[in-house]
Order: C-alpha cells, then structure tokens, then sequence
C-alpha cells in the first residue's frame, strides 16, 4: 500500500526546524526549507506543496474575498513589531508620523501584514488619517511581479500602481516613504521613528501584543487522506517543544492565545479596506483545530 506524503514549505526557524525529523502515522510528512520569497513564489505562483508559511495579510484579503481554496492552522512561525517598517529620505521634510498627511507614501502590496500593521499603527497610536495620504504601489526594489492570486482593491482608498521600484522612487523624490518588512536598499534612508524599539517595548507592555505575520496555510484539497489539522497543529507544537522558543509565551500557538493579536490584525485590515465586511477570528482557521 502505498503511504500518502503531505508536502510542507517552511522558512528554516529553530522553532520549526524539528519537523523534518519526526515520525508521523499513516502518512509521510515531506518538510521543505527555504527562503520566505521562495516559498511564496513556489505555493502561490506555481501551485508547489500542500501546506505552507503563509503572509497572514494576504490570507485575511483572499478570505474576506470568498476564496475557498486555502485553510489554515493557528500556527504563527513569524512575528514582528512594525514599528521600524516606515522609511523616510534622510534629507526629507518628513520628521513625524503626522507629516505623512498630503504626502506620497508608498507600499509594496497593500495586503502585505507588515503594512496592515504598520498602518493601523499610525491611524490608532499616532492620530494619521490614511485616507489623507496618497498610495502608491510597486516592488520595493525592482518591479513588482504579476499577482497569481489578485484581491479586490482595497475599499475606500486609491492606490496608484507604478512600474517604478519604491526605493527608486524614495531616492527621486517622487514619494515621500515606504512601509515594507525590508529596508530599502541603496543608501539615502532613514527609518521615521528612530526610537522605534522603545516604543515596540512600550507597546508589547501595554498591550500584550506580539504582531503575527505570517500562518501556515493549506490547501483544502490536500486534505483527503493526508494528516487532519489537529494533526498538522499538534505536529508543530512538537517541534516547537524542542527549541529555545518552548517557554516564550509570546511564540504560542493556538486562537485562544492569540486572539487580541488576530483581532487587532483583522480591524485593522477592515478600516483599511480589507473586505466588504469584517471577518470574525474564527472564520480564518478550520473548525477541527478551534476551541
């Protein structure tokens, strides 16, 4: 008889790491390391592997648009404060989160989870009235690539494409910031708030709340015969026994755990214009692994 594989596409972490190496029942777990862009590209541009690290921004856009061809698990292997995500020209006019209003910032997919977070950090924490400043969207640094899984735009604001990369576009003077997960390359930038570690530390005091980018997504047609959800979840869980991140309460797995930092996400996508009506936490994950 033949033994089913069920193919996973991670980014190498310590916290995952273990996966490769444990025996599973009834099925072969087939563990695939890479970078996040190439882990992307491979399960969104060419249909690769049945599970995979998943942005969560993304995710949220495709459910809040109907698709119905991924799942997901509550396992987060990435996080991130995006407090730094926000890159202004070292000789600009730009000195504080209010001067971005009437100016051009740019961003490198609006359904990016760094962006979603970051901007519901200027609207909540700074006071920024995002429908006061002009989006423009492109690659960060070279064009951007076509989208194989294209979602509505977003409701309520207008977002300029341009061919152009962003940090070309910083450096012209034609925008006035960036919001991305990476620094720009090229010299001649700064982040805006250069204090952004303390306020990461002040904000994780008050709120509790370590951002989630990215989830593991699966396909719902690779689940016939293959590990159920509670399966693949408790799988990772073991793996995360077994490293350094096994008592950081903040890298738990699990809604329950993590429901402020998911409801957090999902309002801020709604009054971004993520969906015509906001998802409930519950929506995101397969019903065999909720409470």
């Amino acid at each position: 008889m033949t033994v089913p594989t069920f193919h996973l596409a991670l980014v190498d972490r310590p916290h995952t790491r273990a996966l490769g190496a444990i025996e599973t029942d009834g099925y072969k777990l087939d563990v695939e390391f890479a970078s996040f862009e190439e882990v992307r590209r491979g399960f969104l541009d060419e249909g690769r592997w049945d599970a995979a690290e998943f942005p969560l921004g993304r995710y949220i856009a495709l459910k809040a648009a109907g698709d119905r061809n991924l799942t997901a698990i509550p396992v987060f292997p990435w996080r991130s404060f995006r407090h730094g995500a926000i890159y202004v020209r070292d000789d600009g006019s730009v000195s504080a989160p209010s001067d971005l209003e009437r100016r051009r910032v740019g961003v490198t997919d609006w359904h990016q989870t760094a962006g979603i977070v970051a901007r519901g950090l200027l609207a909540n924490e700074y006071g920024v009235r995002l429908d006061r400043i002009d989006w423009v969207a492109a690659g960060l640094d070279a064009a951007p690539r076509p989208d194989p899984l294209p979602v509505p735009e977003p409701r309520g604001f207008a977002v300029q494409r341009s061919d152009t990369p962003l940090a070309t576009l910083l450096q012209q003077g034609k925008i006035d910031a960036i919001i991305a997960a990476d620094r720009p390359r090229g010299s001649g930038s700064r982040q805006l708030l250069a204090d952004h570690s303390e306020a990461e530390t002040a904000w994780f005091s008050r709120t509790g709340i370590f951002p989630v980018m990215h989830v593991i997504a699966i396909r719902r047609k690779s689940l016939s015969g293959r590990p159920t959800l509670d399966a693949l979840h408790q799988l990772f869980e073991q793996a995360k026994a077994s490293s350094s991140l096994a008592q950081e309460a903040k890298w738990n797995y699990g809604l329950d755990e993590n429901r402020a930092a998911l409801d957090r996400l999902l309002d801020d996508a709604f009054a971004q214009g993520i969906g015509e009506t906001r998802l409930e936490t519950e929506e995101l994950f397969g019903p065999s692994v909720l409470p």
